[in-house]
């Protein structure tokens, strides 16, 4: 799936349950492709709807060079 069809769907997706080690491709400002894993936790109004998100991310290749075992 593109990764803007799938950040697309992280609304619909969250309402079921957090979205934990996706991995998204973005855009970087130079025109690259940077592959990102990436956890989305929903936030909730006071009524129990979905009002917004939190997206964390971080660069796949650091995670490939970060030392195993942490």
């Amino acid at each position: 799936m593109v990764s803007r069809n799938l950040v697309a769907s992280f609304p619909l997706h969250l309402s079921e349950s957090p979205i934990e080690d996706c991995e998204i491709r973005l855009l970087a400002e130079d025109g690259d492709d940077v592959s990102v894993a990436a956890n989305c936790t929903p936030r909730y109004d006071k009524h129990g709807r979905v009002v917004g998100m939190v997206l964390i991310g971080r660069p796949v290749g650091e995670l490939r060079r970060a030392p195993h075992g942490y």
